[in-house]
């Protein structure tokens, strides 16, 4: 589960990995141990990723967690994940330039931001597609599109301070984790995925250690 501040309301995603699922009620608190309360219901219970919005978020340190009622009657609940709700500035993102031979054209990379920078207005939420936390063991799931022979993707993760905390220079594997104690701490990082040396996706990963 991540939750990153947009535009000063939290955006909760995850990946729902199972079947006949009921109703999935996303649950509240400012201690993040108990006090919880229900906020909303998810209205897609399908198997995959899923999102809510917290239109009005505490003010300061807040928890989410769901619980997920089968079908069957069965409950689970997930872990919770914070995130500080009040004057919360998502660092700009720092231009890079194309490649050599590189072409800007039709054929320039898409790149895929999770969430707006301050100098881009227009700019909307848009979930990380291939690097998330893991929703039930906490590490990073990094998955590369199909075509991941062809090109040379890269990784770094970045805290709050800007400050590199480590690069994947060359992911080998289409599909690979990448263990959560490699942070050392838990808190909020960016990341920035890079194809053949230009930024391809770039976004948030919550890590709890």
């Amino acid at each position: 589960m991540a939750a990153t501040v947009v535009d000063r309301v939290v955006q909760l995603s995850w990946q729902c990995q199972y079947d006949g699922v009921k109703t999935i009620i996303v649950r509240r608190s400012s201690d993040s141990l108990r006090n919880y309360t229900d906020i909303g219901n998810v209205r897609n219970t399908t198997k995959g990723i899923q999102t809510f919005t917290d239109e009005r978020p505490l003010h300061g340190r807040a928890y989410y967690k769901l619980t997920i009622v089968f079908v069957s009657g069965l409950k689970w609940g997930s872990n919770h994940c914070g995130i500080t709700t009040d004057d919360v500035a998502m660092p700009t993102l720092a231009p890079v330039a194309a490649a050599p031979g590189a072409s800007w054209g039709s054929d320039r990379p898409q790149v895929y931001i999770s969430s707006p920078m301050p100098d881009m207005d227009d700019a909307s939420f848009i979930i990380p597609i291939h690097i998330r936390p893991n929703p039930t063991t906490g590490h990073i799931d990094m998955r590369l599109p199909d075509d991941h022979g062809a090109h040379v993707y890269s990784v770094a993760f970045f805290n709050a301070k800007k400050q590199m905390v480590f690069d994947i220079p060359a992911i080998k594997a289409r599909v690979s984790i990448l263990d959560k104690r490699n942070f050392q701490r838990k808190g909020q990082y960016r990341f920035i995925l890079r194809r053949d040396g230009v930024i391809f996706e770039t976004g948030y990963v919550i890590v709890d250690l």
